[in-house]
């Protein structure tokens, strides 16, 4: 998996032909697009763009019985910050890493510590989950 730095570029080459022709919106900073996307692949990052450019659309289709496009609207069209954020919690997930929802099903009522073996054995998960959530050299998690 790409680091924040290859996530960076990754997202620049996609984002490439959108910036050229102004239709990425001046919010979108793909800095913060990378910092947020930790356990994505190439791949992931590509299908992240590419929902987010259709969200953009969806903007501009009035669905009734018929579809209609806003012409006016849709040749100002620009995919925005807002367009990547709504793919990124609805559309595209990664395929590695975690889910903490995931987790809280198992652990509802806690943890029975009934030991010192126990506690010790949880302290030291908790401390490598953290050093592993925060380091850099660690994404995959």
């Amino acid at each position: 998996l790409p680091d924040e730095k290859g996530r960076v570029q990754i997202l620049h080459i996609h984002t490439s032909k959108m910036r050229e022709f102004n239709l990425l919106s001046g919010d979108v900073d793909v800095k913060e697009l990378a910092a947020e996307t930790k356990n994505y692949s190439g791949a992931e990052l590509e299908g992240l763009v590419r929902a987010a450019q259709s969200t953009a659309m969806n903007r501009h289709i009035k669905a009734t019985s018929t579809v209609e496009v806003d012409m006016e609207r849709a040749e100002k069209l620009q995919v925005t910050r807002s367009d990547f954020m709504a793919s990124l919690n609805n559309d595209i997930k990664p395929a590695f890493g975690t889910n903490q929802e995931d987790y809280s099903s198992y652990i509802m009522n806690g943890i029975i510590k009934w030991g010192d073996p126990v506690t010790r054995v949880l302290e030291d998960g908790e401390l490598l989950v953290q050093q592993t959530k925060n380091s850099d050299r660690t994404p995959l998690v």
